[in-house]
């Protein structure tokens, strides 16, 4: 069975940028790996910053509930509980 080496390169929305296959001589891996280089960083694509994916869920908790948690977040009380561990 024969195999062919494929290189598909996505931008940060994971669209197709460039997909390339290689030959025997493998001779596109130069071209590919400049490709590589002069990739924008990954924290800027076209000209806007992109945010931190946020994970959208309308709806899950009930409006007073909701309500009462903006409360505690406005009134200073809002802190994360949870024990850290450290690393040993």
């Amino acid at each position: 069975m024969q195999y062919r080496v494929t290189w598909t390169i996505v931008d940060p929305s994971l669209r197709i940028f460039a997909h390339v296959y290689t030959g025997s001589d493998r001779s596109e891996c130069d071209a590919i790996f400049a490709l590589m280089r002069d990739l924008p960083a990954t924290d800027r694509f076209g000209s806007c910053e992109i945010p931190a994916p946020i994970l959208v869920l309308p709806r899950l908790f009930d409006h007073d509930f909701c309500d009462q948690l903006v409360g505690l977040y406005e009134q200073g009380q809002a802190r994360d509980k949870r024990r850290r561990r450290r690393d040993k």
